[in-house]
């Protein structure tokens, strides 16, 4: 295969398609499974509970994946994951009825998010190899916002759909959207790196990582440093959108699946269509020892969630607030993860790339069902006092953040 000498050829547009199709199922999914458990249960400790569930599959299949990645076909892994998500799909809806819905949608969602992480690798450790080498953190910003479009569409049609029709055409349509996926990865060539294929898996599995430790503890410790911080972060700053948001719009403000709906997709969806969109106009302009001032601001949009709920406002004009500065946060928070991945990819050898991309993304996410669970404890034990989770987690991730600052200050800067 040539080397690929312009931004959108064909290869690099038939992956965007692939894997807009993909995300806009994953979020459909995503948006209502975990809403009708909140519903049908009214627990935020059960919907925390089976969100930290429903995440873990994707920190254990992670490096797994970005072993695959670098030893199989990505094209093969990539269609692969799709159209084992449309079996799971129907899967559920043959069994539904049958099996209580609470543990169902939390094995479903154990499994969607399972291939995900499984998966994913191949589509990220892609993008080196059908972009041109200057633009590979351009490109990784436009494939996160490819991903994020979708994010702002799914809760609005799931929200419109799940309250005028019911759960099980918002998971029929998320099938289609995968069989779409599928459809588009099957016209994408990426070069495929020929390795080494042990018969002894465990062994293939244990080397691999052994190597991916070398190269981020021994040869690449403030790269680390960096994966650690916002691992840390996502146990107290990340489970406010996908576990407050939800609690706040359906629980506190009382508020319909619609609205909260349109409070996903402008919050999650629009923020991280403006961050991705700025991570691939001024991803390689923005230095890494800058990007604690994103963390910084993230912390004071803690402030008016909190407020609002502290003097008990309007409804609409909390939400409004709410939604806003959730927003905020989600920009930055993009505009970040894109900047540290994107230092990854053009920091790390080719041949690991994938091992290295999947283990660093576990390690930043390690943290997260821990978060999601302790989320919906303490919005249940406080639920007259939800300001004060909301500033307990802003505090404590301005400290988390103060304590980085010289991580970011200390590691290397990618090349333009």
């Amino acid at each position: 295969m040539d080397t690929p000498t312009k931004l959108f050829n064909k290869n690099f547009i038939f992956l965007l398609l692939s894997h807009a199709f993909g995300m806009l199922g994953f979020y459909i999914l995503m948006f209502a499974l975990p809403l009708y458990v909140l519903l049908i249960t009214g627990s935020p400790v059960v919907f925390g509970g089976v969100m930290a569930l429903a995440f873990l599959p994707t920190i254990i299949m992670s490096p797994i994946g970005g072993i695959f990645a670098d030893r199989i076909s990505k094209k093969k892994i990539i269609v692969a994951m799709q159209l084992s998500v449309s079996v799971i799909i129907f899967l559920f809806i043959w069994a539904s009825g049958a099996i209580s819905a609470a543990p169902l949608i939390t094995i479903v969602l154990m499994g969607l998010y399972g291939i995900y992480g499984l998966g994913y690798p191949a589509v990220d450790s892609s993008v080196p190899q059908i972009v041109p080498e200057a633009q590979i953190v351009r490109a990784s910003g436009i494939v996160g916002f490819m991903g994020q479009v979708p994010e702002f569409i799914a809760p609005i049609i799931a929200g419109l759909l799940f309250v005028n029709l019911g759960l099980m055409p918002v998971v029929v349509i998320s099938g289609v959207c995968y069989v779409f996926a599928a459809i588009m990865g099957l016209f994408i060539k990426i070069p495929h790196v020929v390795q080494e294929v042990s018969d002894n898996i465990p062994n293939m599995i244990k080397d691999d990582i052994q190597v991916t430790g070398k190269f981020l503890f021994k040869e690449n410790p403030p790269m680390l440093k960096i994966v650690i911080t916002l691992a840390l972060l996502g146990l107290v700053l990340v489970p406010i959108i996908p576990i407050g948001l939800p609690i706040l719009v359906i629980e506190h403000l009382g508020m319909s699946a619609e609205m909260l709906g349109f409070a996903m997709g402008g919050a999650i969806g629009i923020g991280g269509i403006i961050g991705g969109t700025l991570a691939s106009i001024i991803g390689d302009k923005l230095k890494m020892k800058d990007c604690p001032k994103l963390l910084i601001f993230e912390c004071l949009m803690m402030i008016p969630i909190g407020l609002v709920l502290f003097f008990n406002i309007n409804k609409m004009v909390a939400f409004v607030v709410i939604v806003v500065s959730a927003g905020l946060i989600m920009i930055t928070t993009t505009l970040l993860v894109l900047r540290v991945y994107g230092h990854i990819q053009a920091e790390t050898p080719e041949e690991i790339l994938g091992k290295v991309l999947s283990v660093a993304g576990a390690l930043m996410m390690c943290t997260h069902p821990l978060g999601f669970f302790l989320g919906g404890v303490l919005f249940e034990q406080f639920a007259d006092t939800a300001w004060a989770v909301i500033f307990l987690a802003g505090i404590v991730s301005l400290g988390i953040t103060l304590w980085s600052a010289r991580h970011f200050r200390n590691i290397g800067q990618i090349p333009c």
